[in-house]
């Protein structure tokens, strides 16, 4: 079952998207009912990389409804949200993230997740409740921007 997945992953990457898109179609007719939103949250990363943030979002909720504590999901929500400067639907979503984070133990994402929440709350204007969370946050920390720019926490002061 993960081998189709591994390859519609690695023609994305690739940027070989048709065949990517030809793959999940054929994929779909083979995956178990309860896999197939492996394959929506691999349309929504297609979407993403092709520039259509709105369709990437809409499949990302798509897969979030089929497999709601799936964290990279709503991750990858979180990001397109920022990417499209939906700063509220952002910092809600990744609260989220926060939140399943702390509730799973898995970290992976955890620093970053908590510098996108400072980000967000930045774009929101709600400066005053940056400080009390920065402290969560390695001094080293960054994430990097849907346009390539690399942030740090001194772009928060």
């Amino acid at each position: 079952m993960t081998q189709p997945l591994e390859a519609i992953d690695a023609l994305i990457r690739e940027g070989q998207y048709d065949r990517a898109r030809a793959m999940i179609a054929d994929a779909r007719q083979s995956l178990p009912a309860d896999q197939l939103h492996h394959l929506t949250a691999l349309s929504a990363a297609i979407e993403r990389k092709c520039g259509n943030l709105s369709a990437g979002i809409d499949l990302y909720r798509q897969a979030i409804r089929e497999a709601p504590t799936w964290l990279p999901y709503w991750y990858f929500l979180g990001v397109c949200l920022m990417d499209d400067e939906l700063w509220l639907e952002a910092l809600e979503t990744i609260n989220k993230v926060i939140a399943l984070c702390e509730q799973t133990g898995d970290h992976y994402v955890l620093n970053d997740a908590k510098f996108r929440k400072l980000f967000c709350l930045k774009a929101l204007g709600r400066d005053d409740e940056i400080g009390s969370h920065k402290h969560d946050i390695p001094a080293d920390s960054f994430i990097v921007g849907g346009d390539g720019t690399l942030y740090t926490l001194d772009d928060l002061a």
